[in-house]
């Protein structure tokens, strides 16, 4: 499980934004909505709440152990194969599809080709991998979806939104 804490309040003046709706966040004190520094989206809470109260918990949506890491593989690329392999592979693929870049397009053409390039290997043996098939370009955004989105303690839809760090 994870958990999402408020340690400690600040008082921030409240944006004027339209709330996107997101429903697993329903019957929580949390708002998912565009943030006004930094750009994306991000999690906001939208009530007053005391100290040390959580806000949410999730299950990981995928988990990979250390051990569960081949050799010469990555954590990502353990993540994206456990995704690709699973005999519910189509709900997760469901579950992850909002996750950046919903498609290979959605990136600067720049960061795209750098993508390409360096997990071209990588991409192919995913889609071999994969049961059902899918397409190398399906397997590296599935991985590119991993790395840009992933703890290293799991893959979390939830958690996700909170500010961490992509660079």
């Amino acid at each position: 499980h994870a958990h999402l804490i408020i340690h400690k309040m600040d008082a921030a003046p409240p944006m004027k934004r339209k709330m996107a709706q997101y429903p697993y966040m329903d019957g929580y004190p949390v708002e998912c909505r565009q943030a006004a520094v930094g750009g994306g989206r991000g999690v906001f809470v939208n009530t007053d709440v005391p100290a040390g109260t959580v806000l949410f918990a999730e299950e990981a949506l995928v988990y990979v152990s250390d051990e569960d890491v081949r050799l010469a593989e990555t954590w990502h690329l353990a993540v994206a194969r456990r995704i690709l392999q699973c005999e519910h592979q189509a709900d997760l693929l469901a579950q992850i599809q909002g996750l950046h870049p919903q498609q290979l397009c959605d990136l600067p053409s720049s960061v795209l080709a750098v993508a390409l390039q360096v997990h071209a290997t990588a991409s192919k043996r995913l889609a071999n991998l994969a049961s059902p098939p899918v397409s190398a370009e399906e397997a590296l955004a599935v991985l590119l979806k991993v790395q840009m989105n992933a703890f290293n303690c799991g893959l979390f839809v939830k958690l996700l939104m909170l500010n961490h760090a992509c660079f």
